[in-house]
């Protein structure tokens, strides 16, 4: 006789086919169109729909599955699409399973089947199906099998088996957190989003062994809103105890949210009145107190993350601010000068007799709790925090604020002491005012002011050059103080009208800005005939030594970069004080950091508009093949000669190639504008990336790109989108038109 654990288990290997729910049967041939909130496929029940769900009332869809009657209609599962689907797209049952097409005909998502299929349905337990009538015993697919961020009531996550988190409340991308049943241990990890990269778990429930019959093998999520571990041996480990008989009456789920806290969800079917989803359970009690410490957190770098009830909340310190006010859990920004001591060049580390410390931004996540965080910023910057901020005086605010790693606590005396020191270093800096250039656009920043001798020591007389510009060449230094040791100094020519006139340019464009995709520019000298600017090292050059060499840089470092620029851009065009034209974007000018990330950099040939200003005369800037066609018409230029650079650039990134490559031996390839719209129309893709398995791995977004890159080199610059539009459309959250002809125009060599 079979032993109670044995009966156990071969219950819960047929759990996914036992027919305890009801099914409406989907017919061979039939099919599902994205257009409006109506194209779907019902439960018997009515509680589930299978089909397109439109995000926000736009013109883009996911394929998935959702609740019908509460009117939130919550998602509980979606095809893992690169992006969500524009309108037209069609879903449609064959023989084969199930076939996710776009508008224009190229599949988009299909699911990997071994055999046909007769039927599918979808089941009222919330699971979409696909069987065959030779064997109904079993799926031949099946949603639940292939979770995103929700499990359902006879749900089972197997060894293995993971669940991610969506990026953001409304974005459905895969985000940064994920729940893994790994080696009989369920762990929940940070994901350091947007590579893979794992952090330690900060939840695991201990059920891994190095006796594998002691280690588990599912989570299974049963009919009762039980939710428990199974082990090999059929011993069951219980993750949430809440059986409810009641059970029939209500909607659960289990669902890992975009903040990384894994609840347990419920929501009346009888009770009329408004309500939302409540919840019952969740893991970890304080998700603040819980991630690894060199992790951005969970409300990103340099914040503050505050639990309540076990759901996480965001401010950010005096001094700091959101790095896009839309998305609170995207990390803060310091709105100061960055700087150890004050800044001024006048006394070194070691005068501060040990006492000052500095922690290298950006900082780890920060939260409530037990310690003390000092965070000094410039005299001459007040703090931006709002009233609400967690440094607030008030005797009634007992919130203690503390950042790991980044200053252990101090006694009253050292802080006396620091203080004491900070405040005899300033008097002496206000006595003595160092020697600068007398000119009033200059000075309005908040950079260092150098003298031409520290220059000279810093690069060892101007010694190893790092690049030649068109103003004058850049040299590698290091600097006896601050934290950003290594530093990159451009010497412009000495007297040249067009050197000051670019020396002028970038410290008044660069100078206040202060972004992760933007280059630092640190500080300049202005002595006598000697113009000098410096900025933070970039360690990995520019972006043009990866795009224009082998071996190839990879699909995905390229779409990210590409990325980061955009939104560089966006950040000069629309989020400064007054908007920025750069004028001359290209791979030479984007620098690549230590960590990979893009940052825009050789701001001389800016353009600072007024606050209400968005054109402006000017005479021709930039570099040929990049330059857009409004600047040879006598045309007033706005931002979009940036968005047809990008464009340009756009392209270059996607095929790895010059924009003008008269060596690639065909006429038709050498202007990459024209062939890549050639390409685009035939329906060539394979060639344009020169058969970059990459890069065609996802064919729909390899076209999306390459569209988007052919809107922005649009001729009229009315017809190209803004830069915060491409983003959307590079995405994947933005309708992408089918663009016309680029405009060509080659400069005599």
């Amino acid at each position: 006789m079979a032993s109670s654990a044995t009966r156990h288990l071969l219950l819960l290997s047929f759990l996914p086919f036992l027919p305890i729910f009801g099914a409406s049967n989907v017919t061979l041939g039939s099919s599902l169109s994205a257009i409006g909130d109506n194209s779907s496929w019902i439960s018997p029940s009515g509680d589930f729909a299978f089909g397109f769900y439109q995000l926000h009332n736009t013109n883009i869809f996911l394929l998935a599955i959702w609740y019908v009657n509460i009117p939130e209609k919550t998602i509980v599962w979606h095809a893992k699409t690169t992006s969500p689907v524009p309108s037209g797209s069609k879903v449609e049952l064959t023989a084969n399973g199930l076939t996710l097409n776009s508008p224009d005909g190229p599949t988009i998502w299909q699911p990997q089947l071994t055999t046909t299929i007769s039927y599918a349905s979808m089941l009222d337990s919330g699971n979409f199906v696909l069987s065959s009538s030779t064997n109904s015993s079993a799926y031949l697919w099946a949603s639940f099998s292939y979770p995103t961020d929700t499990l359902l009531p006879t749900q089972v996550l197997p060894l293995d088996g993971k669940m991610f988190s969506k990026l953001t409340e409304t974005n459905y991308s895969q985000g940064r957190f994920v729940l893994h049943l790994e080696n009989g241990d369920l762990r929940l990890k940070q994901v350091d989003w947007p590579t893979d990269f794992l952090y330690p778990f900060y939840y695991h429930s201990g059920t891994d062994s190095t006796d594998s019959s002691q280690s588990g093998f599912q989570l299974v999520f049963n009919q009762s809103v039980d939710i428990y571990i199974v082990k090999r041996n059929g011993e069951i480990v219980h993750f949430w105890k809440c059986i409810d008989l009641n059970s029939p009456n209500n909607y659960y789920r289990a669902t890992l949210g975009f903040d990384g806290v894994f609840r347990l969800c419920v929501y009346s079917k009888t009770l009329v009145t408004d309500q939302s989803w409540s919840v019952l359970q969740y893991q970890p009690e304080n998700i603040c107190n819980m991630l690894d410490v060199y992790s951005s957190g969970v409300c990103g770098f340099n914040s503050i993350c505050k639990e309540n009830s076990g759901t996480p909340s965001c401010q950010c310190p005096p001094g700091f601010s959101f790095m896009d006010p839309n998305d609170k859990f995207g990390g803060c920004k310091p709105n100061f000068p960055l700087g150890c001591g004050v800044d001024d060049g006048s006394r070194k580390p070691e005068d501060f007799n040990g006492r000052c410390w500095k922690m290298k931004m950006p900082l780890s996540y920060g939260r409530m709790s037990g310690g003390t965080t000092i965070i000094k910023i410039r005299r001459d910057v007040p703090p931006s925090g709002n009233s609400d901020a967690p440094f607030s005086n008030s005797k009634k605010d007992n919130h203690i604020f503390s950042w790991p790693l980044l200053f252990g606590s101090s006694s009253f005396f050292n802080i006396l002491l620091l203080v004491a020191v900070s405040f005899f270093v300033f008097s002496r800096c206000q006595k003595n005012p160092k020697k600068t250039l007398h000119d009033s656009n200059a000075l309005e920043t908040n950079l260092h002011i150098f003298t031409f001798e520290e220059l000279k020591e810093a690069t060892r007389g101007f010694k190893e050059e790092l690049g030649v510009g068109s103003f004058g060449i850049v040299y590698k230094g290091v600097l006896n103080f601050g934290s950003k040791n290594q530093v990159a100094v451009k010497k412009l020519d000495k007297l040249s009208p067009e050197g000051e006139k670019e020396f002028k340019a970038e410290v008044n464009a660069i100078g206040r800005t202060h972004y992760r995709n933007l280059i630092q520019l640190i500080g300049y000298c202005a002595e006598g005939p000697e113009r000098l600017l410096v900025y933070e090292l970039m360690s990995n050059g520019s972006l043009a030594n990866f795009l224009f060499s082998l071996p190839r840089l990879d699909w995905y470092s390229r779409t990210q970069i590409a990325l980061g620029i955009a939104r560089g851009l966006v950040y000069l065009h629309e989020e400064c004080s007054a908007p920025i034209i750069h004028c001359d974007i290209k791979p030479q000018n984007i620098l690549i950091d230590e960590y990979f990330i893009a940052r825009i950099s050789d701001f001389g040939l800016a353009k600072s508009l007024t606050l209400n200003q968005t054109r402006t005369h000017t005479g021709i800037r930039g570099t040929q093949g990049y330059v857009a066609p409004e600047w040879f018409k006598n045309s007033p230029v706005t931002v979009k000669v940036d968005v047809y650079s990008f464009g340009v650039m756009l392209l270059e990134i996607i095929c790895c190639r010059k924009s003008v490559a008269m060596e690639c031996g065909e006429e038709e390839r050498a202007i990459l504008t024209d062939w890549a719209y050639d390409c685009y129309m035939g329906g060539r893709l394979d060639t344009l990336v020169d058969n970059d398995e990459e890069a065609m791995s996802d064919i729909m977004m390899l076209r999306r790109w390459v569209a988007t890159a052919l809107c922005c080199i649009q001729e009229n610059p009315l017809k190209r989108p803004t830069m915060k539009i491409v983003i959307q459309m590079l995405e994947g959250f933005g309708e992408v038109p089918i663009p016309t002809g680029p405009y060509s125009f080659c400069l005599a060599s």
